[in-house]
């Protein structure tokens, strides 16, 4: 392959890229890029690289060593192996390209769904570590709220009170345990909110792993 016998020719012939590079009148990234097969000298970049390197073009090309007094072969030639890596490219660049979505999607659909407050209890782990159930008082009202959770404070079922005035001010509050997904930053936002109105909130219920004291 012309990439390899570049490298393993100018290496025989004790040249580095940057030596070569500056016989040629080139930077030494062009040199690196065809000894990494990502480009090809044209045909007069090879003829010069071939009287440079002491050797005949067809042995750079991998071909037998021979005279080649016609230029045509070797323009037909790198044409052939342009046209592999611009095919070889274009592949690449697909496989990135799609490796690309599919990573954006992955990480941008979870991060989506937390911003919008989405969470999909059934999807989550069924088995449940720990339960706590709140009375939150204000203004006279009462609510009572509680979530079950696994080991590692993932919510995996909520329930509420609904149907009264406290409810649905808790609801358009954003403060509905069962919004989120955390058990212990969905305690924390449930005491602060209620606090900050001057209610107070108390565990009616726990049972199993408890909840961090806030």
């Amino acid at each position: 392959m012309l990439s390899d016998n570049i490298k393993t020719i100018r290496k025989n012939r004790g040249f580095t890229q940057e030596e070569l590079a500056a016989r040629l009148h080139i930077t030494r990234q062009t040199v690196s890029k065809w000894e990494k097969g990502y480009s090809v000298p044209d045909a007069e970049l090879l003829s010069r690289m071939a009287e440079i390197l002491e050797v005949p073009v067809a042995e750079l090309l991998g071909a037998p060593s021979q005279p080649v007094a016609d230029p045509d072969p070797i323009v037909e030639q790198l044409s052939r192996l342009n046209e592999q890596l611009a095919i070889k490219n274009r592949r690449a660049g697909r496989i990135w390209k799609i490796a690309a979505i599919v990573l954006a999607a992955l990480i941008l659909i979870p991060v989506l769904f937390t911003v919008l407050g989405v969470v999909n209890y059934s999807a989550q782990p069924t088995t449940a570590a720990g339960s706590v159930e709140w009375l939150c008082t204000l203004d006279g009202e009462t609510y009572i709220c509680g979530v079950d959770y696994t080991s590692k404070y993932q919510i995996i079922a909520g329930s509420q009170e609904a149907d009264t005035p406290l409810a649905d001010r808790v609801v358009q509050e954003g403060v509905d345990p069962t919004n989120y997904s955390d058990a212990k930053q969905a305690q924390s936002v449930l005491y602060d909110w209620f606090e900050s109105q001057g209610g107070t909130v108390e565990v009616l219920h726990q049972s199993g792993l408890s909840l961090p004291e806030r």
